[in-house]
């Protein structure tokens, strides 16, 4: 059995307790941390003929109260095997040992003595000292009168028996001790606060509208932000299950395209742990942009029910902590201290990513953004981000239009971007001259741009520019893998029936000749 295999068979057995333990945060830890391959030892079968523990695993299963895991139960054995083979029994020849009326007994026993202050001469016992102690019928041989086999005379130290932990030399240091050592990592300090029953409604409100009654998330919410974990999808990629959150998750998708090519880390070569960082950064970025107090809405356990209705007629207390942070990177800190819950495939991390980009704008502010649209939702009729929700994603203000800057019409006044964004937009809305995107959205500072194409928002993103054209790689979230187009800068744009949306888009947006490669 080479060393690899050893590997995966142990990786196998922590797999199998954790799965087992119902434990899916550090599960998905690990599967992040060690990525499945065609070597990945997932048989019960496989793992309980290796390790020879097919009748103690039926044993186990004819107990009252069963072990859950093969991990346990190799324990179990393996533990019980020791603490037999340590305990001190008398040997056969011990036992058959006799003597003879005048016959010497140091003749028949010469015991070594092992007390350290023995002298030399007095290494032997004497026949007194011999003959008090068979009569004594002792049941066992102590240890200290046995003579030291030649494995003990090499390892000294070694034994069967499993030694207890001398609390002296093991023990930690005392709490008063330890704590200035976690002073530079502040977060460790910053302690949630559960989300309250009054805030919990407000942010209904602000979601859902003040005269909904049903103000719940759709179940194609309950989604996280995790990955594709297959070799056929893009590594960098988030996946999304079904229609609702596709702006949440592209916005968040083109942050983390930006922030690993910003680090020099190529799309193609990126790592599992590469990818789950920029994850980190990106969503800390979209909630330094909202320009206020650092809020990170952080959901209890696998999948908080409660925190999908936001009415007050069921006053039990949401499923959902607070945490702020005073700046940046304690706000990283925080983020990475809870990631795997945002992670949960069916778990409540877009929700509450939503809820943090909403209460670290702040309810009063978000209104003021909206202007005489306050009483508007933010979550549209059909369960998908309104405009003032894919803005506030993109640009930290919940702006109701996608023009440069405010714009008044008749007294009323919509307000949209005021600068330059890191990450574009632009719609099928705009190419048939039903919106007007703004410079500000539509040339971004980093050529990527989130797009909406027949009630769906995915990602685009640059790979190459040159004199002559430019290459554009394409990211849906719902397939996981990515398409490419080329943009001929010399060539006039030509729209025609056989070309698709995403190609008119293009076409549009740069003024050019789009193909699909």
């Amino acid at each position: 059995m080479n060393s690899n295999y050893v590997t995966e068979l142990s990786v196998g057995l922590v797999r199998e307790f954790l799965k087992r333990r119902g434990m899916s945060h550090t599960l998905l830890a690990l599967e992040e941390e060690v990525p499945r391959t065609e070597e990945t030892i997932t048989s019960r079968s496989t793992i309980l003929h290796n390790l020879h523990l097919q009748k103690a695993y039926q044993r186990n299963k004819e107990r009252e109260a069963p072990l859950s895991s093969i991990l346990e139960i190799f324990v179990e054995k393996t533990y019980q095997k020791r603490s037999k083979q340590a305990a001190p029994q008398r040997t056969v020849k011990e036992q058959k040992t006799t003597f003879r009326p005048g016959t010497a007994p140091e003749k028949a026993l010469q015991i070594r003595s092992l007390t350290k202050n023995t002298e030399p001469e007095a290494g032997f016992l004497s026949n007194n000292d011999v003959l008090s102690k068979l009569r004594r019928k002792p049941t066992t041989v102590d240890d200290t009168e046995r003579p030291p086999s030649r494995q003990a005379r090499k390892r000294p130290d070694s034994s069967l028996v499993i030694q207890p932990i001398d609390d002296e030399e093991y023990s930690l240091s005392p709490i008063k001790e330890i704590s200035s050592t976690f002073d530079k990592y502040s977060y460790m300090k910053i302690e949630g606060t559960p989300l309250t029953i009054e805030l919990h409604e407000r942010l209904g409100v602000l979601l859902f509208g003040r005269y909904e009654m049903n103000r719940a998330f759709h179940d194609s919410w309950r989604q996280g932000f995790f990955f594709y974990d297959d070799t056929e999808n893009e590594v960098f990629g988030l996946r999304q299950f079904n229609g609702g959150p596709c702006a949440i998750l592209a916005a968040i998708q083109a942050r983390i395209i930006m922030l690993l090519r910003k680090e020099g880390v190529s799309l193609d070569e990126c790592t599992r742990k590469e990818v789950r960082e920029a994850l980190v950064q990106a969503m800390a970025e979209t909630l330094v942009r909202c320009d206020g107090e650092l809020v990170l809405i952080v959901p209890r356990g696998k999948v908080p029910f409660m925190g999908f209705e936001f009415s007050s007629l069921d006053a039990t207390e949401p499923d959902f902590d607070v945490y702020r942070a005073d700046n940046k990177k304690q706000l990283i800190n925080v983020i990475n201290r809870f990631i795997m819950r945002f992670m949960e495939p069916k778990g409540a991390g877009v929700v509450s990513f939503v809820l943090s980009m909403l209460l670290s704008r702040g309810i009063s502010q978000i209104n003021t953004d909206l202007g005489f649209q306050a009483e508007d939702p933010l979550i549209a009729k059909w369960g998908q981000a309104s405009q003032p929700l894919i803005n506030l994603v993109l640009s930290g203000r919940a702006a109701v239009d996608v023009c440069n800057g405010d714009r008044n019409l008749d007294g009323l006044t919509f307000s949209g971007i005021t600068e330059y964004n890191d990450i574009g937009f632009f719609s099928d809305y705009d190419f048939f001259n039903h919106q007007r995107i703004g410079t500000y959205l539509k040339n971004p500072l980093n050529k990527i741009w989130i797009v909406l194409s027949e009630a769906h928002i995915t990602v685009f993103y640059l790979i190459t520019e040159t004199e002559e054209m430019i290459r554009i790689g394409h990211y849906d979230q719902m397939i996981g893998t990515s398409s490419y187009y080329i943009v001929n800068k010399e060539e006039a744009p030509r729209a025609t029936d056989s070309m698709s949306m995403f190609e008119k888009l293009l076409s549009g947006k740069f003024k050019a000749e789009v193909r699909m490669v």
